[in-house]
């Protein structure tokens, strides 16, 4: 699985991206590091989900481990 540095996070990507691709990235690491808002378009097909999917989840990730707030406890009956 190819990994690409976008600024400075490392972004796990199931493909060789393309230029598009690394750009769309580029600018949702953006949006998110300056906690903005941002409308991107790409044509049909271009891998906008997979693009917005890996980068968010690679910011993330780049926090360390977290936890939802909640503590579930499974007790055996």
């Amino acid at each position: 699985m190819p990994t690409y540095k976008i600024r400075g996070i490392d972004v796990d990507f199931p493909y060789e991206a393309y230029d598009s691709q690394l750009v769309y990235m580029d600018k949702v690491m953006q949006s998110l590091q300056e906690k903005r808002n941002a409308l991107l378009e790409s044509p049909t097909g271009t891998g906008k989900t997979l693009c917005l999917l890996c980068a968010t989840l690679a910011f993330r990730k780049s926090f360390g481990n977290f936890s939802t707030g909640l503590n579930i406890t499974i007790n055996d009956v």
